[in-house]
């Protein structure tokens, strides 16, 4: 299970990163790894990551990054089975 304290590492380590969506020509997506996913379609969408993080209170950002991973859990289960392995493996760093 990914859990809250990972999410929260995972930003600090910089396991997880922000990035201009490369499907758009604007907008933020998350990476772990070699992989990309969407989270807080609201207002990730409008903005690109600079700004996105500028806007985006930590806490919030966490909870929209958790949301989204543990939506993957159902819905795409190797992808969040991947991301989770990743989240783990920065534990130990």
């Amino acid at each position: 299970m990914i859990t809250e304290k990972m999410v929260c590492r995972g930003i600090e380590r910089s396991l997880i990163t922000f990035e201009r969506d490369p499907n758009a020509s604007f907008g933020t997506v998350a990476r772990i790894g070699d992989r990309i996913f969407y989270f807080d379609a609201e207002e990730a969408m409008k903005r690109d990551p600079k700004e996105y993080l500028e806007y985006a209170e930590k806490g919030q950002l966490v909870w929209e990054i958790l949301k989204a991973l543990n939506e993957l859990e159902f819905e795409i289960p190797e992808l969040y089975l991947y991301f989770r392995q990743k989240l783990e493996e920065g534990k130990e760093k």
